[in-house]
């Protein structure tokens, strides 16, 4: 029990929503709503081309979110559909004529096996990876060697 008024709790709650530090939303199960086909799609874009694939892919349903990414590829593209047949439609049909895609490669996501909202546990291992080791060690052939 925090023993803090309900209508402090609502204020504060409020003030984060309005500085944009969350965002309440509901979560919903896939699967359960009609959309069983989890699918990350790894993009790579022509670089003067690369704000009109963002703004073209945005405007598709079946997508849940885009990141740009550093790496291999350009964007990482989450989405979501009711069948296989689904899939293919969105692939070959809409993604396909984007102008200015190069690549693609699709990642059917089988399980969720963590999907993590503990922002103060990240937080703390964030931290703990900062800390400075004494000495920087690894075993190699049943050796343990020091490098200090």
């Amino acid at each position: 029990m925090l023993r803090i008024p309900r209508t402090t709790v609502a204020r504060r709650i409020d003030r984060l929503v309005q500085e944009k530090v969350i965002t309440i939303g509901v979560l919903a199960n896939s699967a359960k709503i009609g959309l069983p086909i989890y699918v990350v799609i790894e993009v790579c874009a022509e670089p003067n081309k690369l704000d009109a694939v963002v703004e073209a892919i945005a405007t598709f349903d079946e997508v849940r979110w885009i990141g740009v990414v550093s790496g291999h590829f350009d964007l990482l593209v989450e989405t979501m559909f009711r069948s296989e047949a689904h899939l293919q439609h969105f692939l070959l049909r809409k993604f396909a004529k984007i102008d200015g895609v190069t690549q693609m490669r699709t990642a059917h996501v089988l399980k969720v096996a963590k999907l993590a909202f503990d922002w103060e546990a990240m937080r703390r291992a964030s931290k703990e990876s900062e800390q400075p080791e004494d000495a920087l060690s690894c075993v190699r052939n049943g050796d343990v060697w020091s490098l200090s």
